[in-house]
């Protein structure tokens, strides 16, 4: 027997209506009720496995110190230029009228050693206050040159009479010290100390060096600065300038001097 259409009155109608309705809300509040995977695990699973743009709170940590430690690098270089800047205000007044006059450098002829011949012309002795022996640039190897500019100032030809960055290092050290322990000097300041102030560590005679540099940059080129340098500079053992050192350590002059 075939089964009989359901005829829907009014009421079975509503009934109906009603029961779908009520499984529908219980369907979405079961849905609600389940645990859904975070963004992150969606995003891990949609994306075949890799991971691929998710950031985790210890890397955000680690963004932070590091934004944080670059801060406090700047502000601190900012402070020891300010301090800088106002220790060499402070002293420019005080150093200005005790300058030396710089017009001998135009006749720079760092004093050299007699030496006693023999009457068959031969050296026997030599009489000195110091052994210093002056010669141009051109006679020092290139490589000599370099080698003493790796050591003293590297940045010799590309800085002014001071380095702003050798001079925040020894800034530095010597505020945490409490006194001047490190220079920072450029060969221009190394030359100034050496012909016209004394070996003294105080902040006057660092500002004196300094005016002093600017004065030598401002009248010579950089290889006859270092020319005078080379000749004017104590190398130990009672040596005085490259050549006198050549031959106290070598034997020779600095032009036969090869450096391997």
């Amino acid at each position: 027997m075939l089964p009989q259409p359901m005829l829907w009155s009014e009421g079975n109608l509503a009934g109906g209506v009603a029961w779908c309705r009520l499984r529908t809300a219980g369907e979405k509040a079961a849905t609600a009720a389940e645990p859904q995977p975070c963004a992150r695990r969606r995003f891990f699973a949609s994306s075949g496995g890799r991971q691929y743009g998710s950031i985790s709170p210890m890397r955000i940590f680690v963004v932070a110190i590091r934004w944080k430690r670059k801060t406090a690098r700047l502000w601190l270089s900012v402070a020891l230029c300010l301090c800088l800047a106002s220790a060499v205000s402070a002293g420019m007044a005080d150093a200005e009228k005790d300058l030396p006059a710089l017009d001998r450098l135009e006749i720079f002829q760092p004093g050299e050693p007699s030496i006693l011949y023999t009457v068959r012309d031969e050296p026997f002795a030599t009489l000195a206050q110091e052994f210093r022996i002056a010669v141009p640039l051109s006679q020092v190897p290139k490589l000599v040159r370099q080698a003493v500019l790796d050591i003293e100032d590297t940045q010799f030809y590309e800085h002014g009479a001071v380095s702003l960055k050798g001079m925040a290092r020894a800034t530095l050290r010597n505020l945490t010290s409490g006194k001047v322990k490190e220079g920072g000097s450029t060969i221009t300041q190394q030359l100034a100390k050496s012909l016209f102030l004394s070996s003294e560590r105080t902040w006057s005679r660092k500002v004196k060096e300094i005016q002093i540099a600017a004065e030598i940059e401002q009248r010579y080129t950089k290889d006859k600065i270092l020319e005078m340098y080379l000749n004017a500079i104590y190398f130990g053992s009672g040596a005085y300038g490259i050549e006198a050192a050549s031959r106290t350590y070598f034997g020779k002059s600095i032009s036969q001097v090869n450096l391997p």
